[in-house]
């Protein structure tokens, strides 16, 4: 059977969508890089995995049932942050509630269906919503890091449910969203 490739986000509520896409899209014209263009804005919870195409409802009743357990929240986003050499993102404000949201979901899709989170384990959870990576070059990094420093960007809105995501035709598009039960 045929591998899909998804991976597990917060995407970002339709205005707030927006507002970052247009970021993404001025990454894409001033500094040459487009990739982030190819998915929603969102914050990873779950990196990229392959998932054979039989597994794929084992994947979704797991992903409803665990949705089901957690509790909405609100979440800030503030400023830009930078992964030298190749990442700019918009910061997302500490929250105790995502951090343990994403290690109950690391922890729940490693046990139950053998997924793991392979890069969190040596950097640690840094939640952001890239803006641009990728094929930013770091000449462009640096330039690029100068004029989002001193930027501006400041939201709030509330976590009710988390978005599978799947690759197709080079675009990460969302599979299905479940929305949280547990008030």
């Amino acid at each position: 059977t045929l591998d899909s490739l998804f991976f597990v986000a917060l995407v970002l509520p339709d205005d707030l969508r927006k507002e970052v896409e247009a970021l993404k899209l001025e990454m894409a014209e001033r500094f040459g890089s487009k990739h982030a263009l190819r998915s929603p804005a969102h914050i990873t919870l779950q990196m990229p995995f392959k998932l054979k195409t039989k597994r794929e409802e084992e994947l979704q009743y797991f992903l409803k049932e665990f949705s089901h357990h957690q509790s909405c929240f609100p979440l800030a986003l503030s400023g830009f942050g930078f992964f030298v050499p190749r990442v700019v993102y918009v910061d997302v404000a500490e929250s105790p509630q995502l951090a343990l949201l994403q290690k109950r979901l690391s922890d729940q899709i490693r046990a139950k269906l053998g997924i793991f989170n392979s890069t969190y384990r040596n950097r640690g959870f840094h939640p952001h919503v890239t803006i641009g990576f990728r094929d930013l070059k770091k000449t462009a990094f640096f330039r690029a890091g100068e004029y989002f420093a001193d930027q501006p960007f400041e939201a709030t809105f509330e976590v009710d449910g988390l978005s599978l995501l799947r690759h197709e035709d080079g675009k990460w598009r969302i599979d299905q969203t479940f929305t949280f039960q547990d008030d």
